[in-house]
């Protein structure tokens, strides 16, 4: 427990506790999740800013439907690649309410899928010590982590390299050097 948690918990038990309804909770979720991946689409931009002559960008807004959320308006962004195949990659968010995480964003391309989560910063893995509180806000200390399966079931911190990787697997089906200190 953080000590902003503590305090919070500490000053409850000394002013009374604020009810924050369980629809609060979920529009600040929500609103949260909305924000992280706008940031996420921003970090990959910086990622491929060097290639911005041999690719394009879109963002699309959609409706996404999450139980216990409903309908709510969030961001895909499209990567089309200028080569000869007019390769595209789809970054495509799942939802915030992802098993073990504080939501899920997978790449699609020609070449298979990808899934990239947000998690706490110490996360290793999926156990019921680390899973994400179905109500509870997306804390300040997150990161995104890439799943690289099914050949390790490793979940890789997501850098500038590891990344390019899974740009280059998803739209080509080429795996280049993954860097394994980057591993958990």
């Amino acid at each position: 427990m953080t000590t902003k948690e503590k305090f919070s918990d500490f000053l409850n038990k000394k002013v009374g506790n604020t009810t924050i309804s369980e629809s609060e909770l979920i529009t600040k979720r929500k609103n949260q999740w909305i924000k992280k991946v706008d940031f996420f689409y921003k970090k990959i931009r910086g990622y491929l800013k060097d290639y911005d002559d041999k690719m394009e960008f879109e963002i699309k807004e959609h409706e996404l439907f999450e139980e216990g959320i409903g309908g709510y308006l969030i961001n895909s962004l499209i990567v089309k690649v200028k080569d000869d195949r007019h390769t595209t990659i789809l970054f495509e968010p799942k939802g915030t309410f992802a098993v073990g995480a504080f939501g899920r964003i997978d790449i699609i391309g020609n070449y298979g899928k990808t899934h990239i989560l947000l998690v706490k910063k110490d996360w290793k893995g999926f156990d019921s010590k680390n899973s994400a509180p179905y109500l509870s806000p997306i804390p300040e200390k997150v990161e995104w982590k890439i799943m690289n399966f099914p050949e390790q079931m490793a979940y890789l911190k997501l850098t500038e390299d590891e990344f390019l990787n899974a740009f280059a697997d998803v739209g080509y089906g080429e795996k280049m050097q993954s860097s394994l200190s980057a591993f958990y």
